[in-house]
């Protein structure tokens, strides 16, 4: 079985999340190594953005009322 690099592309995006596919699908990259790249860098966007979420509710929970 040979499978081109834009089958190799097309099967790795279809087996992406559906809130990754939507931000790496547009993109239409067909090199295989950069696809895989670009969604390594997505999934570790989308981290920081959750921890940075999160210290901020904690942050926002441990301020005392009066500095509200």
């Amino acid at each position: 079985m040979v499978v081109t690099e834009y089958e190799r592309c097309v099967c790795f995006e279809d087996g992406l999340k559906d809130n990754l596919r939507v931000l790496i699908a547009p993109q239409r990259e067909r090199d295989f190594a950069a696809l895989v790249d670009k969604a390594k860098i997505t999934v570790e966007v989308k981290r920081i953005e959750r921890q940075n979420r999160e210290r901020g509710r904690n942050k926002r929970d441990s301020e005392p009322l009066s500095s509200i």
